[in-house]
């Protein structure tokens, strides 16, 4: 896993591989963009929010999940067999926003991604 190196950031990543024991290492804010590169090129799949990574795995032919928030998936998503997106819904103030997923409807999506 990947991240900027914003502090809430890096400390999100800590927190979601001590969560996830062995499935997850982080890499938070230790990766120059030459490593982030590789990693998107050699994934088994890359699971991320609308963002570089979404874009260059695709390039590379790597299965991927997008995360779409604020940013709506019509604009900057196309869909493909090994690339897959799930649009956050609406708040009451009709901002869709990311904690607005249900794990239940990512996890779904990211099976489809790996089979």
């Amino acid at each position: 896993m990947t991240s900027a190196s914003v502090d809430w950031q890096i400390q999100h990543c800590r927190e979601i591989q001590e969560k996830s024991g062995s499935l997850v290492r982080s890499l938070a804010s230790g990766t120059t963009l030459e490593n982030f590169l590789w990693l998107c090129s050699r994934a088994q799949a890359v699971f991320t929010v609308d963002g570089a990574a979404s874009h260059l795995a695709r390039a590379f032919g790597v299965n991927n999940v997008t995360l779409f928030g604020p940013t709506n998936s019509r604009n900057w998503y196309y869909p493909t067999a090994g690339s897959l997106a799930v649009q956050a819904p609406p708040s009451k103030d009709h901002i869709c926003r990311l904690r607005n997923l249900s794990p239940d409807a990512v996890i779904e999506v990211a099976r489809q991604a790996l089979r």
